[in-house]
């Protein structure tokens, strides 16, 4: 049996490198490493001293206090975030998730407010550019003999959504020019390309049909079908094709602002916009809106879609709406940890997250809590009582909505999110123990709690 051994002294350090490639320069390597975690905050109980009466077993906080202040927390959340950078993409979750197309979107949301990571942001996005096909962009790109798979319609609204951020914070005659003709090649390719394995209905709403029921952040599949189907018109989906239509124009008026050009946004896409939200109304019944339409009939479960379909930066529906449905989803859905995939008075519902391959899969998207859900909810929470509550008001009860994750960290008890946790209480973490999306969430939240605390 190999052993590996070595002595030392107090105070001193020495490294285990573990690579997948051959290492040929180790010094330059652990300095890397050393200056990444250089600026990573100590515990309030670290032991500074080499001294012998000063060692971890004299300082440990026992207490279980708060051993990181509120900016050290930040900072930690900051390299929690950063922990997924892989270059130009986001590795999705660790141990055992690679890059995924809609998870990167997400994620790469949350780094345009973190500080110096807007090079990183372009890079991500122009990878992914790279990767067109047919208009969209992959769900999962290719790695250990697996095929890059484009088996997702949100992803690349997503996408389109954020090339308009983006835009806000470059600001270029170039960059609008540019991304203006690779949007309306996305858009022209969801209107016309018949190879899609959804397509465009009469009212303007996306439908998927029954074989491509997975093609929503709800994917799971069993023997080859959907368990939790998403067919029809989902109402997250339609939401994102209607916010990036309105992305779209947006970017027409950026370009005519900075150029002092005129450039006409194509009057097909203006007026399918105008559609889209109309039919979007369709969704609305009873204080929450439809997970999906199949035909003309409104499939009414109480899920997360809703709310993700109101967080996003352009709105259908009054802001009655949304607060009837922020109101129903915080009764039914609303957890310490994140939001449940279903209302535990679905007769599907399952409480834990346990079991087989199988009996997990069936518990994924059908009440398992999911922490990166927390963002959109947020979202909502803010667009619902934006001028009606107080700025003071909304940041109590954001911090009140993330302030077990909080606590958390300022305790030193996690240093990352996990995938998901249990739908019924006591909610234990199960999936990935460190997702991206998920802290993601937490450090848009945050940004966004500082924005409102500086008057802003």
């Amino acid at each position: 049996l190999f052993q590996l051994g070595f002595d030392l002294r107090v105070g001193q350090s020495n490294y285990l490198l573990f690579s997948d490639t051959a290492i040929e320069d180790a010094k330059t390597l652990i300095e890397r490493i050393e200056n990444r975690y250089a600026d990573l905050p100590k515990p309030l109980d670290y032991p500074y001293a080499p001294d012998k009466n000063d060692t971890l077993l004299n300082t440990l906080d026992y207490n279980d206090n708060i051993i990181f202040p509120y900016d050290n927390y930040l900072k930690i959340l900051e390299f929690a975030l950063k922990d997924f950078l892989a270059i130009d993409d986001i590795v999705a979750g660790f141990p055992f998730y690679g890059a995924w197309g809609r998870d990167t979107m997400v994620v790469v949301n949350a780094l345009l407010h973190c500080p110096n990571q807007l090079e990183t942001v372009e890079k991500i996005l122009n990878k992914y550019r790279g990767y067109l096909k047919n208009g969209l962009i992959p769900n999962m790109i290719a790695e250990s003999g697996r095929e890059t798979n484009y088996d997702s319609v949100d992803s690349t609204l997503w996408y389109i959504i954020l090339l308009w951020k983006l835009g806000k914070r470059k600001q270029t005659v170039k960059y609008w020019k540019d991304v203006i003709a690779l949007t309306e090649e996305i858009i022209n390719s969801f209107l016309h390309n018949e190879s899609h394995p959804f397509s465009v209905r009469y009212d303007g709403l996306i439908e998927l049909p029954p074989d491509f029921a997975h093609g929503t952040w709800m994917d799971v599949r069993i023997d080859g079908k959907a368990i939790t189907p998403r067919n029809g018109a989902p109402v997250e989906i339609n939401a994102l094709w209607y916010n990036a239509l309105c992305s779209y124009e947006a970017m027409c008026l950026a370009y005519c602002q900075k150029s002092r050009k005129k450039y006409q946004a194509k009057e097909e896409f203006v007026q399918l916009k105008e559609l889209v939200k109309q039919s979007l109304q369709k969704f609305y019944q009873d204080g929450y809106l439809a997970d999906r339409i199949v035909g003309e009939e409104l499939i009414m479960e109480i899920r997360p879609n809703a709310i993700i379909a109101l967080a996003l930066p352009w709105q259908a529906f009054s802001q009655e709406i949304l607060q009837q449905v922020l109101e129903r989803s915080f009764k039914e859905l609303y957890t310490n940890y994140g939001i449940r995939t279903l209302s535990p008075k679905d007769i599907r519902f399952h409480k834990k997250y346990y079991g087989t391959q199988k009996e997990r899969d069936l518990a994924y998207h059908n009440g398992s809590v999911w922490a990166w859900l927390l963002g959109p909810f947020c979202g909502l929470y803010e667009r619902a009582y934006k001028g009606i509550k107080t700025k003071e008001e909304i940041i109590e009860a954001l911090t009140s909505f993330i302030s077990t994750f909080r606590n958390s960290f300022m305790k030193g008890h996690i240093a990352s999110i996990a995938e998901i946790w249990d739908g019924d209480a006591p909610h234990f973490p199960k999936g990935a123990p460190a997702q991206a999306w998920s802290v993601a969430a937490l450090y848009n939240i945050e940004n966004y709690i500082l924005f409102l605390q500086e008057g802003k």
